[in-house]
């Protein structure tokens, strides 16, 4: 990395120790502590333009983790070749951070029980971990590591059956009969294998019971009562810019589920109209089952150590998985689901994991590669009571994946993240999960009334998952049984911390550290995540490295309120805007301020095709809204000087 960059990422590391040390020193520290702080900053300094900025966004972000370790663990534990923690033994706390780390542990290494380590837990926390979503590429070995894990956990999986490889019929008179989980062999042969017979015997059959109860309270599916679309990225089977209403692939496989002339047209007409063509050709349109479309693997930036990876579905696939998506959400918004996954907001979680960081009777729960784990056989045994869902899951499911180096891997999970029903199937299967893993653990039976009495005991957002404590063992048991691992590193049974859907809590106070994702300021997006970056530091009352940032900004913009929503600085002391233009709106008789506002543009560029009228009634704009049929490209941001109400500052 740049020594310009190192500089950068070394003064922002600075300003957040003033930041900690300053509000530390609104109590009482004595010499030695500012001592100790100075000679911690020389260290880390030195030892950065020595070796790297890694000791900032890898061994910083461990250090995160292993405090959390030893909070589990109830002592110090020793971790050997991270350079924060030199001097650490199972009795003696790390040299950097010294006073810190002796109001979390005491002199023998033991947790101090007496709750007066939160803030020494937050203030370490955000030291070790404030750099760790630093948008910055990771190397090439990381990104085929993953890959390789990717092609490993699939592997692992069983074999999908029979109906995932021929796809449903259409006609479900003779339709093969799906699996319970009482009686799926390859459960069994799991349950064998890891010596869980006993448990299996007893927890199937509330599994079973309780998947039943889930997909009565969704309800029978209808694709032609809820709304299809596109999402807003790549596709696989498209280049970039290509027109996404204008299918390139519909298979028989999903034909068999969606018809193509009802689904991809706005009226038999146009269907007619398209397949009269010349110039396109309606066996163009429908692909042999030999030739069906694929996925596309893909890394995206996550940290230093390791990508994300994600797959772009083809086109009709995405379409069709919009409106499974659609139907899961809605039908779970207004079912008794909607009392244990909301998926439109995070809060439920967040304030259970807050609140169970001080009573300690629920734990989050954190799976590993949960979304690469679901099998195609968990699936249909939990779906199979809803064959509708279960044909359309089956039919829109994408089942070869063609990775980075360009080798094609049939899949045995039932779906990659990119999949747009990924989120919603594995929310509603792990909180079937979880509920029939209570239920075992205290000897209930899967009854709705007993279902619907753990509403604020069980919550699930993806694979972030509150249970009750009391359930673990089973709960622990159940995932292993179908195929799931549980990240021991983001799972928290004991002490208390907890962490859930982007908020970490200590004993009943939220210690989520504030992170640096950038410094660049070339583009508008790069300028509005500064704003916003910056905006959180203050909250966090880390003034100087909110003043760090907005010095990162590159230009004059208006100080407004904590809770205004204006594009700006926050400021405690009231907003100011004296820098600016004022004037008095005589139309609205009200004052005005010109100001730098932030706004987004998507550039549509038309397109003379039959598809055209469909693209409006898939959408269904506002009527006083500008719409134009057309390719949609990606939102672009600007930043213009606007006149804005004096008010909104407030």
């Amino acid at each position: 990395m740049k020594s310009q960059k190192v500089c950068e990422l070394l003064s922002a590391m600075s300003a957040i120790m003033v930041d900690v040390y300053s509000l530390r020193a609104i109590g009482e520290m004595d010499q030695s502590e500012s001592q100790e702080w100075e000679k911690d900053w020389a260290s880390i300094a030195e030892v950065v333009k020595d070796r790297g900025v890694s000791i900032l966004l890898v061994d910083g972000p461990d250090m995160a983790k292993h405090l959390l370790r030893c909070i589990v663990h109830g002592s110090l534990i020793p971790l050997p070749g991270n350079f924060w923690a030199r001097g650490l033994t199972e009795s003696t706390v790390p040299h950097r951070f010294a006073g810190l780390w002796r109001e979390v542990f005491d002199a023998s290494g033991a947790l101090r029980l007496d709750g007066a380590g939160g803030r020494a837990v937050r203030d370490l926390r955000q030291l070790y971990a404030c750099l760790k979503k630093m948008d910055i590429d990771c190397p090439v070995e990381a990104i085929n590591q993953e890959v390789d894990s990717f092609q490993s956990v699939d592997r692992s999986l069983p074999r999908p059956s029979p109906y995932w490889e021929t796809g449903p019929s259409g006609d479900r008179s003779g339709s093969v009969a799906h699996c319970s989980f009482t009686w799926n062999g390859d459960v069994a042969d799991r349950a064998v294998q890891l010596n869980l017979v006993e448990f299996a015997f007893e927890f199937l059959p509330l599994l079973d019971h309780v998947s039943g109860l889930v997909m009565q309270a969704l309800g029978q599916y209808d694709w032609s009562q809820w709304k299809f679309g596109h999402g807003p990225g790549c596709v696989a089977d498209l280049s970039k810019g290509g027109y996404k209403y204008a299918f390139p692939t519909w298979s028989q496989r999903l034909d068999s589920c969606f018809p193509y002339e009802e689904v991809a047209f706005s009226n038999l007409t146009s269907w007619a109209n398209v397949a009269l063509d010349d110039c396109i050709g309606f066996s163009g349109w429908h692909l042999a089952d030999t030739i069906e479309p694929w996925s596309r693997l893909d890394a995206v930036p996550k940290d230093m150590t390791k990508p994300r990876l994600i797959a772009y579905e083809c086109t009709a696939n995405m379409f069709c998985q919009k409106n499974i998506f659609d139907y899961m959400v809605g039908r779970t918004e207004v079912s008794w689901l909607g009392d244990f996954v909301k998926f439109r907001d995070q809060s439920l979680n967040q304030r259970l994991a807050r609140e169970s960081s001080a009573h300690g009777r629920l734990a989050t729960v954190d799976l590993s590669a949960a979304s690469d784990r679901v099998t195609c056989t968990v699936v249909e045994s939990w779906a199979r009571s809803n064959l509708g869902l279960l044909d359309a899951l089956c039919a829109s499911r994408t089942r070869r994946c063609v990775l980075l180096n360009g080798d094609i891997l049939y899949l045995n999970k039932y779906a990659t993240m990119g999949n747009a029903t990924t989120f919603s199937v594995e929310s509603l299967l792990f909180l079937t999960i979880s509920i029939a893993a209570v239920l075992h653990a205290r000897s209930q039976k899967a009854s709705l009334k007993n279902v619907r009495a753990l509403a604020g005991e069980v919550a699930v957002y993806g694979d972030d998952i509150v249970v009750p404590v009391d359930c673990r063992s089973s709960f622990e048991r159940a995932m292993d049984l179908l195929w799931f691992k549980v990240n021991a590193d983001k799972t928290f049974w004991t002490s208390k911390f907890r962490e859930s859907c982007g908020i970490d809590a200590y004993d009943g106070e939220d210690v989520t550290p504030a992170y640096i994702r950038s410094l660049s300021n070339e583009t508008p997006d790069e300028i509005a995540s500064l704003v916003e970056q910056a905006n959180n530091f203050y909250s966090k009352y880390l003034l100087r490295s909110a003043g760090f940032l907005a010095d990162q900004i590159g230009m004059a913009l208006p100080l407004r309120s904590v809770s205004s929503g204006v594009f700006g600085l926050s400021c405690r002391t009231g907003p100011s805007f004296s820098a600016f233009r004022r004037r008095w709106n005589w139309f609205l008789q009200i004052d005005e301020v010109k100001v730098p506002c932030l706004s987004s543009r998507q550039a549509v560029t038309p397109v003379n095709h039959e598809f055209a009228s469909f693209q409006f009634f898939t959408e269904i704009p506002d009527p006083l809204s500008s719409w134009a049929s057309g390719i949609k490209r990606r939102p672009d941001a600007r930043i213009a000087s606007e006149w804005v109400d004096l008010r909104l500052f407030n």
